[in-house]
């Protein structure tokens, strides 16, 4: 008896595939939220309850900066004009999932991180995500980055090890942003304008995953 090859289901994650690789890369937006001191937020997740930084996946058809608002309103409940954006990082980051079992949809993450400024803390409001995707955060806090990498910190111990390397890399290369902040200035002018979802962007990730593209390159 033979069965026929299953075709793959024509949904979002499935239009960044290349054709004939068995890997999947969810494209990501990870923020970095700031309060007027320099703080970063961290919040306390959900389902996994450990502190990490908000994030989500970038849907088909959208571009890294409407994924980080949508993901900011769903979030945390900020919506545009209670963020001022300050910048993103010039290049994507990758890690991989371990268990990359048959009833997993994606291998590892590609992401694209972004920085921005939340004048009125205040605004965060943690229950916005029971109208879109359920709670992300039970809890909330802003601390400092060095505060966050430092060695047997609460968010150090709750994150992986693989991807706490990476976020050591994303706050060791905003502490001038949180500087700036800290001495009040507006931030702003530190960082490059937030990449625009261009296949360059993301194919700079394809090294880090051993020159797997799937759904790191935009496919259209």
């Amino acid at each position: 008896m033979t069965h026929e090859p299953q075709k793959p289901a024509t949904d979002y994650f499935t239009a960044n595939l290349a054709d004939g690789l068995p890997y999947r890369i969810r494209k990501t937006v990870l923020i970095v939220f700031f309060d007027a001191q320099g703080r970063v937020f961290i919040g306390l997740d959900a389902k996994r309850h450990v502190w990490d930084l908000p994030q989500g996946g970038i849907n088909k058809g959208e571009t890294i900066e409407q994924a980080f608002y949508r993901e900011a309103r769903e979030e945390v409940g900020l919506e545009a004009v209670a963020l001022r954006v300050l910048g993103g990082l010039p290049h994507p980051y990758f890690f991989e999932f371990h268990d990359k079992g048959m009833n997993r949809k994606w291998a590892g993450k590609a992401l694209a991180v972004v920085a921005a400024l939340v004048p009125d803390v205040q605004a965060i409001d943690l229950n916005a995500g029971h109208d879109h995707e359920g709670q992300a955060f039970t809890r909330h806090g802003f601390d400092a980055i060095d505060a966050l990498l430092a060695e047997g910190s609460l968010f150090h111990q709750a994150v992986p090890a693989d991807r706490f390397g990476i976020y050591h890399d994303v706050l060791t290369s905003l502490r001038p942003v949180a500087a700036a902040l800290a001495n009040g200035s507006s931030g702003t002018g530190i960082l490059p304008a937030i990449a625009l979802n261009k296949m360059e962007f993301w194919q700079a990730a394809v090294p880090q995953c051993g020159g797997v593209v799937s759904g790191v390159v935009e496919r259209t």
